[in-house]
């Protein structure tokens, strides 16, 4: 067993370490040219300390204008959840609401990644899947991966009952 070296970003304190180890990367990213980006859904299940921890290193590297970016996803009430970590949140981050989906965006949500595996969904799936749906972004894709798992071939087809997505709630 190798002896126990510290170095940098192994503090244990999460803030301190998370700012070090995003800031070393972006700064061989930069040395090399390039960029990073981390994307983190469901952002705002982070815990506190998680959060003030990202925060910090996202100030951190928009002071040293490095070029890492982090682009999360989650529920409404995220910024709320960033503004309670760090008061300077709000100027950290670029906020994007995404609501309900046009129905030829839940189409192509739904099209899209069948088509990469050489299957469709029917015009009435897809009508059907919309309507179940109403073109919630997470309901789209829910639905669309339990229709998928229960369809019996390539050609995605909702049956009367088959493949109806039902709610455990």
């Amino acid at each position: 067993m190798a002896p126990r070296s510290t170095g940098r970003a192994d503090s244990g304190d999460i803030e301190i370490d998370l700012v070090e180890l995003l800031t070393d990367i972006a700064g061989l990213a930069a040395d090399k040219g390039k960029g990073v980006a981390i994307y983190i859904d469901e952002m705002q299940d982070l815990g506190p300390d998680d959060v003030s921890a990202l925060c910090a290193a996202c100030h951190e590297l928009g002071q040293q204008r490095l070029p890492l970016i982090i682009v999360g996803a989650g529920l409404p009430h995220l910024p709320a959840v960033l503004s309670a970590s760090k008061s300077y949140s709000e100027r950290l981050f670029a906020y994007s609401r995404i609501d309900r989906l046009e129905r030829s965006a839940a189409d192509w949500a739904l099209s899209a990644p069948a088509a990469e595996e050489d299957a469709r969904f029917s015009d009435e799936a897809l009508a059907a899947m919309y309507a179940a749906t109403g073109g919630y972004p997470y309901f789209v894709q829910a639905y669309g991966k339990v229709v998928w798992d229960v369809a019996p071939g390539p050609d995605h087809r909702l049956g009367r009952n088959r493949g109806r997505p039902r709610s455990r709630a």
